[in-house]
This record gives C-alpha cells, sequence and structure tokens, in this order.
C-alpha cells in the first residue's frame, strides 16, 4: 500500500501534474511505513521548494519517519525546525515522536532536553509526552528518574 503511494507519486511528476498537498502528504506518510527516511526529508524540501506550507501532520510522517530510521538528530532537526518558524506549530505528539526518537536511541538526555525546552518555551508538558519520557528513560536504563516522574504522574492524577 505505502509503495503504491509512491509509485502513483512519482507517476504524476513523470506526466507533468504538479504534485500538491494531499499527494505529497500520501508519499511522505509511505516513506515513513516504509523506513525511507531520507526520502521523507527529501519530499519535504521539495514540498517547500514548490512553495507548499507543510502542516504538522506532514511534519510529524517526517519525524517519525527519521525516528523509525534512527536518525534522531533530523527528528531533534526538524522540531526545532518547526519551533524556530512558527509554522507549522508542533504538536504534542510530535514532541513525544522526537522524545521516543531520542529514547530509542540511547540518548536520554537529549530527551530530556525536549522536555526542558519545550517548558522553556512556555508550554505545558502533558501527560501524554511525559509518558514518552518515562520510556525514554527507561530505554536508556534511567529507571530512577523515571520513577520520579511516574510517581509525579500519578501525584497529577490524584489530584
Amino acid at each position: 500500500e505505502s509503495e503504491k503511494a509512491l509509485e502513483v507519486f512519482e507517476q504524476m511528476e513523470s506526466e507533468g501534474v504538479p504534485p500538491n498537498l494531499i499527494a505529497y502528504s500520501a508519499a511522505i506518510q509511505a516513506c515513513d511505513k516504509g523506513l525511507e527516511w531520507k526520502r521523507a526529508i527529501g519530499l519535504l524540501e521539495r514540498m517547500k521548494q514548490d512553495g507548499m506550507q507543510p502542516d504538522a501532520v506532514v511534519y510529524n510522517y517526517v519525524i517519525s519517519a527519521c525516528s523509525n530510521g534512527g536518525q534522531w538528530e533530523a527528528s531533534v532537526k526538524l522540531l526545532q525546525e518547526m519551533i524556530t518558524n512558527r509554522s507549522p506549530k508542533p504538536k504534542m505528539s510530535t514532541y513525544c515522536t522526537v522524545i521516543r526518537a531520542c529514547g530509542n536511541n540511547g540518548e536520554w538526555e537529549k530527551a530530556l532536553g525536549v522536555v526542558t525546552s519545550m517548558e522553556s518555551s512556555g508550554l505545558k508538558a502533558e501527560q501524554p509526552v511525559l509518558e514518552s519520557l518515562v520510556l525514554a528513560l527507561r530505554d536508556c536504563g534511567q529507571n530512577d528518574m523515571a520513577d520520579g516522574i511516574e510517581r509525579q504522574l500519578q501525584a497529577d492524577a490524584s489530584r
């Protein structure tokens, strides 16, 4: 199915039909499913060159493709791009994906840094973000820190 979306995208291009936002989104989503993170980044860049403004969903697919491909640095860079450009605004799911990308690659300090920068920019790290951080910390063997965050989550839930 994901390969079919990429075939349709390539066919549109070969026939001179300019891809629209939906075609780009489908192709990038297919890259995420197919673990083609480089291609996802390339499509995102081409989309911008074509004058289209990718939305948060498109960025999330690219970030997810990078995460699935073990490219935590690219995931963090894309999040920073969203924050710097202020468009599109990152969603909580964006932060969760970047945090998990860091944790999956042993970068618990970077995962913690994502949450810290989020909070320093005025955003509250909501439960899904903190749960992602707990998973990232556990993946990296930082169980004491993860336990502390879980206790805080439980205390907040009982209020």
